[in-house]
């Protein structure tokens, strides 16, 4: 009888990484883990999906960004809690920090309440509404125009200090 394989989330920023670094260790580890891989939808990753390698795409830009940044460690966030991975091994600087990042919000905060959706009348376009109704309604985000503060503006730059009050209202 085989032991079961130990799941483990990759997450990087590129298919790239993926292609010249991470494969390797996926391809060495075959047969004892059971390998995800989270990182950018680039141009690989079908040729990647091919080889056999099971990878979801969240976007994570190797800039500095902090509104794309908050939204991608929820994504990787969800992904853990949903698939309950054993380990989480990050690549690059910034996977690192989003990966890393994701999992302590994973064990901190348990959030999945989105208080029946719609809390913000700017985000329905956005394919991270869930997301953003969570945090609207865990009192993270406030909303982007006092006093009515009913839309989120999901498109707009996140200056330190709006970054600081999340944060703050994040993990108290």
């Amino acid at each position: 009888m085989t032991a079961p394989s130990l799941r483990v989330l990759y997450v990087t920023t590129t298919t790239y990484v993926v292609r010249y670094v991470l494969i390797h260790d996926v391809r060495g580890l075959r047969g004892r883990t059971d390998a995800t891989i989270v990182c950018a939808n680039g141009s690989d990753i079908r040729g990647l999906r091919r080889e056999g390698l099971r990878i979801i795409p969240i976007p994570i830009r190797r800039k500095l960004s902090p509104v794309t940044d908050v939204i991608a460690i929820w994504r990787v966030w969800r992904l853990l809690r949903r698939e309950r991975f054993d380990l989480l091994h990050s690549y690059v600087p910034k996977g690192g920090f989003v990966g890393q990042l994701a999992a302590f919000l994973a064990r901190a905060l348990g959030l999945t309440n989105d208080a029946g959706g719609n809390r913000f009348s700017d985000d329905d376009s956005s394919i991270f509404e869930l997301d953003i109704d969570r945090i609207g309604a865990a009192g993270i985000s406030k909303g982007c125009n006092p006093p009515t503060n009913d839309r989120f503006c999901p498109d707009s730059n996140v200056t330190r200090g709006q970054m600081a009050a999340f944060l703050n209202r994040a993990l108290g």
